[in-house]
């Protein structure tokens, strides 16, 4: 429903879930959420901002991710060091869904559909979710260093947004693993971070 996700891109996503949406309420609900989480909205639009002047003017920065280009890339500075990279960043002028022309970021990448090299376009919503992406991963990273410089917990196996450990049930408890993982680093300093964990003597989802 955001950055790029208009009237017509909502309906053709109900539609790929077996949903019929007409025109008028699928900008309607496009709309109020726009209006409801504006904040959000905001965000997507800071952090393309940004991206957009890094390869305009160089560098950028909007909260606490700062854009810049160096060689043939655009560099994403994380929170904790990390950067994501996108290779032969580029402003190309294409052809909106509604008719219109506009600027829009693009770079080299291997395309979703195609599996093959060549030009992807980008937007706000897009980079967001890869940032977004990128810092939960290294939040969940320094989990897992966490659980393994405890001595009693063994990572043998990571799921998405999970963290698999085995350990003696003597000197392990779910309360402990509960707290290694949601310790803030300190390059994320206020982050919110909770974990519901479980133990058993076999993996389950």
């Amino acid at each position: 429903l955001g950055y790029g996700m208009g009237a017509a891109k909502f309906q053709a996503t109900c539609e790929q879930f077996g949903g019929t949406v007409d025109e008028e309420l699928a900008q309607t609900v496009v709309t109020t959420y726009r209006e409801k989480f504006w904040h959000v909205k905001a965000l997507w639009t800071g952090i393309h901002t940004a991206a957009v002047a890094a390869v305009t003017e160089g560098a950028a920065t909007f909260q606490r991710i700062r854009w810049f280009t160096e060689d043939r890339f655009l560099y994403a500075a994380l929170p904790s060091g990390r950067r994501l990279a996108y290779p032969d960043p580029e402003l190309q002028l294409v052809k909106t869904p509604w008719g219109s022309t506009r600027s829009q970021l693009t770079y080299n990448g291997v395309l979703p559909l195609a599996h093959q090299w060549g030009r992807q376009r980008t937007y706000g919503g897009m980079l967001v979710e890869n940032v977004v992406q990128a810092i939960a991963r290294d939040i969940m990273a320094e989990a897992m260093v966490q659980c393994e410089e405890s001595g009693r917990y063994e990572i043998v196996l990571s799921v998405h947004d999970e963290i698999v450990a085995e350990g003696d049930p003597a000197r392990t408890s779910v309360e402990e693993f509960e707290s290694l993982v949601t310790q803030v680093p300190s390059w994320a300093a206020g982050c919110p971070i909770t974990a519901e964990a479980w133990s058993g003597f076999r993996y389950r989802k």
